[in-house]
């Protein structure tokens, strides 16, 4: 679904969700993500959860 990966892919640009250089958000299923500037390449999502 469209609007969901548009809401997914704002979650990496918002600020509120990074610490620093570490992105952590629990709400993003995604484990690996693009940097807040994308011309960085990718991190770790550290607020993923595995079940």
């Amino acid at each position: 679904m469209k609007v969901e990966k548009e809401i997914i892919d704002s979650m990496s640009k918002n600020p509120d969700n990074w610490e620093g250089v570490f992105y952590v958000n629990r709400k993003d299923p995604r484990i690996i993500v693009p940097k807040i500037n994308p011309s960085f390449g990718w991190t770790l999502n550290l607020g993923h959860e595995t079940t």
